[in-house]
């Protein structure tokens, strides 16, 4: 049985309140029983992703001197 997603709301909405409850209770289980729902990117695909091309990684104190020099053209 193939039924639409508007179709299911609406439905849905024609239940009493406590068939709605028990709905959501079958709903719940059904999400705690599936595998979680991967998001984004494997880490994997991303390790390295922010290491500089010349591969020399700045120092708090570089990357401080960098910002206030940013800063400082910005707002000449």
């Amino acid at each position: 049985m193939t039924i639409a997603f508007d179709e299911l709301i609406a439905a849905a909405l024609q239940l009493t309140p406590a068939e709605r409850h028990r709905m959501i209770d079958v709903l719940r289980q059904s999400l705690a029983d599936a595998p979680p729902h991967p998001r984004g990117v494997p880490v994997e695909q991303i390790i390295g992703i922010a290491i500089p091309k010349d591969g020399h990684i700045p120092t708090d104190e570089e990357v401080e001197e960098e910002y206030i020099n940013y800063l400082i053209e910005k707002y000449r």
